[in-house]
């Protein structure tokens, strides 16, 4: 009996041990996850109602229950970063694509239906599934970008040369627009991602401004 009592006070002992260090992983979670902005208040709920159940307990079985509840509640914790992390790069891909301009009224009404979900999410499942959807969208935002480049860096680049045509046969000095020109082509021709069409378009509008001057005057003649 003395044995079996020992036992049992050893098994209790472990639990004990692990259901405090988990409701203490989860109180560390829930203030790191409120110090990066997230809204908590449903966790850190969750989080006093571990600490309760924990004062309460008793046997083996209570503080494994204790235990399944803070893993879990970090656990979804730790998806919400996450998640919250993809709806950072959809919205930046989002932004360099409207830089670029693009077309993403569909993709900005996207991300508001996310954010909106994302608000809405308490339990493990919510985020997964909104996780796998950001990821989704993400990929096929990536997709549409690169179909679109080579039409909008075409585009770009015959606006420029249209230009320089023009000068040319008005009889203006073109020397200096030459080698801008011969830039700005080797430069199209490099154009991987949103970011270096926006370094290109950006190049391009500044070689179009110098010969702002120029094009007037070809304009009256």
């Amino acid at each position: 009996v003395v044995q079996t009592q020992g036992i049992i006070n050893s098994a209790t002992e472990q639990y004990q041990s692990q259901a405090q260090h988990d409701v203490q992983s989860l109180d560390q979670n829930v203030s790191k996850s409120r110090s990066q902005g997230l809204q908590v208040q449903y966790f850190a709920q969750q989080l006093t109602q571990a600490k309760t159940l924990l004062s309460s307990a008793k046997y083996p079985k209570d503080f494994a229950a204790v235990s399944t509840q803070a893993h879990t509640t970090g656990q979804t914790l730790d998806l919400m970063r996450l998640t919250n992390g993809q709806l950072t790069t959809f919205k930046h891909t989002i932004d360099q694509m409207q830089s670029a301009h693009l077309d993403v009224t569909a993709m900005q009404m996207q991300y508001q239906d996310d954010q909106q979900k994302f608000a809405a999410s308490k339990v493990l499942p919510d985020f997964q599934k909104l996780s796998t959807l950001l990821n989704a969208q993400y990929l096929q935002a990536v997709v549409s970008t690169n179909l679109a480049l080579p039409y909008v860096t075409s585009a770009k680049l015959s606006d420029l040369t249209g230009k320089f045509q023009f000068l040319q046969s008005n009889g203006m000095d073109i020397s200096t627009y030459q080698p801008m020109v011969n830039t700005d082509k080797t430069a199209a021709s490099k154009v991987k991602n949103v970011q270096d069409y926006i370094n290109f378009s950006k190049q391009v509008d500044t070689d179009i401004a110098s010969m702002s001057d120029d094009l007037i005057t070809a304009q009256a003649k």
